[in-house]
Parts: structure tokens; C-alpha cells; sequence
């Protein structure tokens, strides 16, 4: 992925926000990339981290609107460094 580079990201703190503004809040969640576990974006491993890019009270509703009580959920997101 292009925020792992190979192992040169790692450590790297970046600001995610999820695109559905219905359901997310504007400030998203900061993340330290840590290594390239799927290769292919983000993998947010608890469900806090996830939780934090949602409004108050709709993390539930996120989690829904993203597929469901899926432990592989995807969520798109904007990202930033």
C-alpha cells in the first residue's frame, strides 16, 4: 500500500475520516502505521479506533452501514499524513 512503502512508513501518524458524513464525524481518528497487514489500506484493529471516526452515538449505525458485525469491514475513508 502506498502509506507502507515498503517499510518505510512505518511509524508514520496519519488522520483518517470516513466519507459518509450521515453517520462520521469530521475530526476521524489518527493511526501510527505499524506494518502492511492487508496490503490494501487501513486495518483498524479494535473496535474503538473504528468507533472514533463515527458521531456521537452512531458507531453502532456505522458499523451497520460498513457490513454489518463483519470482523472484515470496509469503510472508505479519506487519508491524510
Amino acid at each position: 500500500a502506498e502509506f507502507f512503502r515498503d517499510g518505510a512508513g512505518c511509524g508514520a501518524c496519519y488522520q483518517l475520516r470516513c466519507r459518509d458524513r450521515r453517520v462520521c464525524g469530521d475530526g476521524g481518528v489518527k493511526v501510527v502505521v505499524t506494518d502492511a497487514a492487508n496490503r490494501t489500506g487501513f486495518l483498524l484493529a479494535s473496535r474503538e479506533a473504528f468507533a472514533a471516526m463515527a458521531k456521537d452515538g452512531m458507531a453502532d449505525q456505522l458499523q451497520l452501514l460498513a457490513g454489518g458485525g463483519s470482523d472484515n469491514v470496509v469503510v472508505p475513508v479519506d487519508f491524510r499524513r
